[in-house]
This record gives C-alpha cells, structure tokens and sequence, in this order.
C-alpha cells in the first residue's frame, strides 16, 4: 500500500453524545461533527418510536437545528445543546436518572450523511468509570456503589 493510500484510509471515529441530566443539556462529540464534516447547523430528529436519535446537517431553518461553533474541531471547545424538556424527557422514556449523565455511541451511515443512536445503548458514568446498563438491573441506585481506589490492592 502507498504512502498516498495509508493517508487516505479514515481514521476510527468514534461518534458519541452524552446526555448530562444534572446540567439538563447534551455534549455533541467532536467525532460526530468530524464525521458529518463540520456543517453549520446540525439537527436533532427523534424517531418516532422515541426510541432513537439522528444527527445530521440541516439548514439553519429546520425546527431543532443547532449552530455548530466556528472551527470547533481546531478549538478546545465543547459544544453543548441546552434543552431541559429534551434531556429529562429523553432519560425519563428510557427510565434513566434524570440528573446522572449518559453516554450513547452512535453509527454513521455515510451514504445519508446520518449518525443515528440508539436509546437501549446508553451508558451511564460514575466517578469516571464506565458502567453498561443491562436489563438485568433492578435498582438504578446501585450504579453509585463504587469502591474507593485504595480498596483495591497495590498492582505488582
């Protein structure tokens, strides 16, 4: 393989969003942006099912659509959307902790140029551990039973 043809091989993006209840608002990851390749506007669509969430250039007229910061992925910025209504409506359908913060992976679909996440995929963080939510779960308040780092024994 040529030199030219490494350099045009797509990276690993990884598009995510997290949904942070506790500040009512959703942090758009830089990938998502990347991999949309920095429009102007971006607009959220809710299945109907309310069981998914797309992301995707819009005109800067579509109903949820948002101004994406200029030279976002350049800068050390975050880009945030603040929706009390959607966030706690997203988190509630799913019946997650209104005031912990999610975070879903998404799938881009290029021929679309659409991100799409799924609502059974979220994952919930907790003192900066990542904890997968599964079915099997019965009680959400066991999500904030971490032990302590000095519980652990020393690694050799």
């Amino acid at each position: 393989m040529t030199q030219e043809q490494q350099s045009q091989k797509p990276a690993a993006y990884r598009p995510t969003i997290s949904f942070k209840g506790g500040d009512k608002c959703i942090n758009i990851g830089k990938d998502v942006i990347r991999l949309l390749r920095e429009p102007p506007f971006i607009g959220l669509f809710l299945s109907e099912e309310g069981d998914s969430l797309a992301i995707a250039p819009c005109s800067e007229k579509q109903k949820l659509s948002f101004a994406v910061p200029k030279d976002f992925l350049n800068r050390n910025v975050m880009f945030r959307i603040h929706s009390k209504q959607f966030v706690e409506g997203v988190l509630r359908s799913v019946g997650l902790d209104i005031n912990k913060t999610y975070r879903l992976k998404g799938t881009f679909i290029p021929e679309h140029s659409v991100i799409t996440f799924d609502f059974s995929e979220f994952e919930g963080l907790a003192k900066d551990r990542i904890f997968v939510l599964s079915p099997a779960e019965d009680e959400a308040d066991d999500f904030d039973e971490f032990p302590d780092d000095d519980e652990f024994p020393p690694e050799e």
